[in-house]
């Protein structure tokens, strides 16, 4: 072996072992600084099996994740990826997360008042894969909320995205949450079985089949479209005539809402009904029929 091939073989050797040991120096200060970051955090509890991370793309992903959320929610996941995390502040400023394999279970808990009809429909828990995205800017308040999503294959795919303004972060308190403003908001849902659950839900209740389920609460929402056509107010029997025909033919829904200026949430308890909500709000729907409502 020539000398000059021994020496290419000890470089490769060499960066072979400057890659393991930075990458084991690397994982391991993620792992202390992502330990101190959760403790950081108030009320939050998260386990795990293992942590790694991309020492190109700063990707770090955990896997077999056990977390209670500050507010008491409890969620495991089979892998956790972390783009962007804020380690500066206790409640981050911005987060870019994906969650595989997530499992919700349907407890007062962490669903509240929700477990009590989910259970009826039959639903034990939700399960699917997730991903959450947001910044928030502290000089204006503002939060941008790009993704905030549930793929079930159950259930269905739900999509949120919006702006709100006038949000403490520092100070995250439910009075608090009075204050803020809607810039904009948008949401997007795919059913898989969400709605059937739904309607043979209200069959039971009801006591009837679950075609009379339908009929009757298509009856329901189309007394509503004739009510907003009678009190002029367009955006609510717009909408309103979108979800009757979701209901009809579940499939995509798209929902907007898009106020001619920023309305504070306080709005909504005021006294306002679901009519002038939708009038403020200027709420629009679509559906995959490509009916433009």
């Amino acid at each position: 072996m020539s000398r000059v091939w021994k020496f290419f073989v000890s470089l490769a050797v060499f960066a072979a072992l400057c890659a393991l040991g930075l990458s084991w120096f690397v994982n391991h200060e993620v792992e202390r600084a992502f330990n101190q970051v959760v403790a950081d955090v108030p009320d939050l509890s998260l386990s795990y099996d293992d942590i790694s991370v991309d020492i190109f793309d700063h990707c770090v992903e955990l896997t077999k994740v056990d977390a209670t959320l500050p507010w008491g929610q409890r969620a495991t996941a089979d892998l956790v990826r972390i783009t962007a995390f804020d380690q500066r502040n206790p409640l981050p400023h911005f987060v870019t997360a994906q969650a595989m394999g997530l499992a919700i279970e349907n407890v007062p808990a962490t669903m509240g008042s929700w477990t009590g009809p989910l259970a009826s429909m039959g639903i034990d828990g939700i399960r699917g894969d997730a991903a959450l995205d947001y910044a928030y800017d502290q000089t204006t308040s503002l939060l941008t909320v790009k993704t905030l999503s549930l793929d079930s294959p159950e259930l269905g795919h739900v999509e949120l995205s919006g702006v709100v303004d006038r949000l403490d972060l520092a100070q995250l308190r439910v009075e608090k949450f009075l204050g803020m403003r809607l810039h904009s908001a948008d949401m997007v849902f795919i059913d898989r079985s969400l709605v059937e659950l739904l309607v043979g839900g209200m069959a039971r209740l009801l006591n009837t089949s679950e075609s009379d389920a339908r009929d009757r609460i298509r009856a329901e929402i189309a007394a509503m479209v004739r009510y907003a056509h009678g009190d002029r107010n367009r955006a609510a029997a717009d909408a309103l005539a979108g979800l009757e025909d979701f209901v009809a033919a579940p499939g995509m829904i798209a929902v907007s809402l898009r106020p001619v200026e920023p309305v504070p949430l306080l709005y909504f308890f005021m006294g306002r009904d679901i009519y002038d909500n939708m009038r403020l709000f200027n709420v629009e729907v679509t559906t995959d029929a490509e009916r433009h409502i």
